[in-house]
């Protein structure tokens, strides 16, 4: 049942990597709908979003290893 549990955790954490990487293409529109962005506010807080993402992916890499 605990091989279950770390299986499922690991896969969250694919889950939320591959969203980040891919820029979150599919929910831009929406969010750009939701709070009257411009084109170019979309592409700035869009860019901003997927950047804090990656950096969010590198820093629990490097420190991870740590709580574990």
């Amino acid at each position: 049942m605990q091989l279950c549990i770390f299986t499922f955790v690991i896969g969250l954490g694919n889950i939320q990597t591959g969203f980040a990487i891919s820029g979150n293409n599919q929910t831009a529109p929406v969010i750009k709908a939701k709070f009257a962005w411009t084109d170019s506010e979309a592409v700035l807080f869009n860019t901003l979003i997927s950047s804090a993402a990656i950096f969010g992916i590198v820093t629990g890499s490097l420190v991870g290893g740590k709580f574990i």
